[in-house]
């Protein structure tokens, strides 16, 4: 095969030309979920006619360390041909090679960490302290309506604009997220300090930066994956929020004599 050169650009491989007029070839392969390899690498033997070729397929993971995430080598080989017809038919039977079961669970559960760790690192959620938000709530002049959504909500833990009218019997206007909005206002009145730190946290985690006062109780739920649970990101009809895990109370209650079980069922 003469063309050689050619029938690895065709394979998507990436040429540099080295000082010594010599050349290599470098394929990065799809998500290391989909492909065992992660990269190979050809590299001419012999120049400006090859005498043979070295072929190097190496699998990079990602790694956490104390500090950082990085990437290791975990596998590699290299292979030296001296017939370029079995060098493309070697490199066309590894691109063609798939990663276990297990490497995929394996290096699925270090990216989940490594994405965990970067959102903790980069924007960490202020904990409120659950009597001083009881008390606040008690102090706050909440209307009937502002202290059923209050109380529902830490309730069942996950809602959105269309379960929580649903569930409390609302009108249709003003929004149940906006009667949300204004209870975390009074309510965050009595706590200023925690209100603030929370505001700010809520700023940076928005996606268009502006603080949304309803963080002070709740925020956005997410997806496995780390997606929003919004229209936007084509997750979800309805933005779907959870409630902090420290005012979440509905595992220590009991449903059936809960005053809003009828309404909510």
């Amino acid at each position: 095969m003469d063309d050689w050169s050619q029938q690895l650009l065709k394979l998507n491989f990436q040429k540099e030309k080295k000082e010594d007029g010599s050349s290599s070839y470098t394929l990065i392969l799809g998500h290391r979920r989909d492909s065992y390899w992660t990269k190979i690498t050809v590299k001419q033997v012999g120049s400006p006619i090859p005498d043979a070729w070295q072929v190097t397929c190496a699998r990079s993971e990602i790694r956490v360390g104390l500090w950082k995430i990085h990437n290791t080598t975990q596998d590699i080989s290299v292979v030296v041909h001296t017939s370029a017809q079995k060098m493309i038919e070697d490199i066309n039977y590894q691109t063609s090679l798939k990663p276990s079961f297990l490497t995929r669970i394996s290096n699925w559960s270090h990216y989940k960490l490594a994405w965990s760790t970067n959102i903790a690192k980069s924007n960490v959620r202020p904990t409120l302290n659950p009597d001083e938000i009881d008390n606040a709530i008690s102090q706050a002049d909440l209307s009937d309506i502002e202290s059923e959504i209050i109380e529902y909500i830490r309730y069942i833990g996950v809602f959105n604009e269309l379960s929580l009218k649903k569930a409390l019997s609302m009108p249709s206007k003003p929004p149940a997220l906006y009667r949300l909005c204004r209870a975390c206002e009074k309510i965050g009145h009595q706590l200023p300090d925690q209100f603030k730190a929370m505001m700010t946290w809520s700023e940076k985690q928005s996606d268009d930066n502006i603080a949304w006062q309803g963080n002070l109780v709740c925020a956005i739920a997410y997806t496995c994956d780390g997606t929003k649970l919004q229209p936007e990101n084509s997750t979800s009809l309805y933005h779907t929020f959870a409630v902090h895990k420290e005012l979440f109370n509905g595992l220590g209650s009991d449903w059936k004599a809960h005053p809003l079980r009828d309404s909510a069922v």
